[in-house]
């Protein structure tokens, strides 16, 4: 499904789906489109059960004492099933109250990234934000504890289950993906239409620390990125970098409406369900940030952050893939701000 272009979307590192709830377990070249910014999604995940367990593993008991912690239902758990996660650890959990999805941590000895630190935090903000929009395809938050408890180490966020299977593993005719497309677009641009005080990464916009122009927000961003490739001694263009977020600061600068978009969606975050003979978009996955939008040098610039941000999770999380197709990306970008720079 080709995302709408006058949305503009960010593609997660990691794409992830739901499936029907089940009895689990005994226990253009450049779109001009902003990079997710700390998304909630910043969590993305594989939304089926796992061939290995996650490194943490907390017992039905652990988990039921949790549950009538967080929910004044104080409902009964019957099962937890571990979900496969690139980065936080997941839980589709079956209880008296419906099915819910458990995200906590990462596990210690996981690398992160300093705009992937605050991400389940950034994804509980972001889902707040947005259940003003009451759609149903959008994930809400039953729960969400920053501590969590001595057994289970927060932040911790429960949200809803939303069934559904992801749009690419499904094989449909041109005109129905037309109009999935359509209740795409109409479903972004409601949630599109949630404006924000300030630009930023969802924690710091949160918290009253957005910036006042999109340009010093995506500085920093790009700043965080590179400070990260800095510890690892990577090999990257730094300073050509930072030269040319500066240099286009103004083309950044004409974005001067800030608004909460879904940066962090790809085509494996939208859940599809046939009902009635006829397909529908069920559920999208994959929220955080402020957004900007537009030209052909603001595209430029969000595809170097993405592929550095591609490079740099590689090359601090080996297996995660994709290094040398971005390193492709952004000498092909640079290249051609190094000629819009020279006029």
């Amino acid at each position: 499904m080709a995302l709408p272009a006058m949305l503009p979307i960010a593609t997660m590192s990691y794409p992830y789906h739901t499936p029907s709830p089940g009895p689990g377990s005994s226990s253009s070249r450049y779109p001009s489109r902003p990079p997710h910014h700390n998304s909630a999604s910043s969590t993305t995940y594989y939304h089926h059960p796992s061939s290995h367990r996650p490194a943490s593993n907390p017992d039905l008991a652990t988990l039921q004492r949790l549950l009538r912690t967080l929910l004044p239902s104080r409902p009964r758990l019957t099962s937890s099933t571990p979900l496969r996660a690139p980065l936080h650890t997941l839980h589709l959990l079956q209880t008296s109250d419906g099915p819910s999805v458990l995200k906590t941590p990462a596990p210690s000895a996981t690398h992160l990234l300093r705009h992937e630190t605050a991400a389940i935090a950034s994804e509980a903000n972001v889902l707040t934000l947005l259940s003003r929009a009451r759609l149903p395809t959008l994930p809400s938050t039953l729960a969400y504890d920053p501590s969590g408890t001595t057994s289970l180490p927060g932040p911790l966020l429960l949200r809803a289950f939303l069934s559904g299977t992801p749009y690419p593993s499904v094989q449909l005719p041109a005109q129905t993906r037309a109009r999935l497309e359509g209740q795409l677009g109409a479903i972004l641009a409601a949630v599109c239409g949630t404006r924000l005080g300030a630009f930023g990464s969802t924690p710091a916009v949160w918290a009253g620390r957005g910036a006042r122009s999109w340009s010093a927000a995506f500085a920093g961003l790009v700043e965080q990125v590179l400070r990260d490739g800095e510890d690892v001694l990577l090999v990257l263009p730094y300073e050509r970098i930072r030269g040319h977020v500066a240099a286009f600061s103004s083309a950044l600068d004409a974005i001067t409406d800030a608004r909460c978009v879904p940066l962090g969606l790809d085509e494996s975050g939208i859940l599809v369900e046939e009902r009635g003979g006829e397909w529908w978009v069920t559920g999208l996955l994959g929220w955080g940030g402020t957004e900007g939008g537009g030209a052909r040098v603001r595209g430029l610039l969000y595809a170097v952050y993405r592929a550095l941000v591609a490079i740099v999770t590689a090359h601090v999380r080996p297996g995660s893939g994709g290094e040398f197709e971005a390193r492709r990306t952004l000498t092909a970008a640079l290249g051609e701000l190094d000629c819009e720079a020279a006029g």
